[in-house]
C-alpha cells in the first residue's frame, strides 16, 4: 500500500511484521502516526529477526511454528 493510500486503514487493530529498523521507519512517519489506529494504540508489531521472532513464526508458519507464536503473543 502507497502512504497515500494509508487513510484507507480503517480497521479495529493492525499487525505489522519487521524489524526494528521497520518499526522506527513506520513511527517516524508523520502520515503513519495520524492514523487513528495508531493513535489510539491498536497497532501491533512483530519482530521478524529480532528475539521473540514472533514474525518469523507468523509469516513462515507451520505446525511447529504457529504454538511457538501463540504462546509468545498470549
Amino acid at each position: 500500500m502507497s502512504p497515500e493510500q494509508a487513510h484507507l486503514i480503517d480497521v479495529d487493530r493492525a499487525f505489522f511484521i519487521g524489524d526494528a529498523a521497520d518499526r522506527a521507519a513506520l513511527e517516524a512517519d508523520p502520515m503513519f502516526t495520524s492514523l487513528p489506529i495508531y493513535r489510539d494504540g491498536r497497532v501491533t508489531f512483530f519482530a521478524d529477526s529480532e528475539d521473540p521472532p514472533v514474525g518469523a513464526a507468523l509469516s513462515q508458519s507451520t505446525i511447529l511454528s504457529l504454538p511457538y507464536a501463540i504462546d509468545q503473543v498470549l
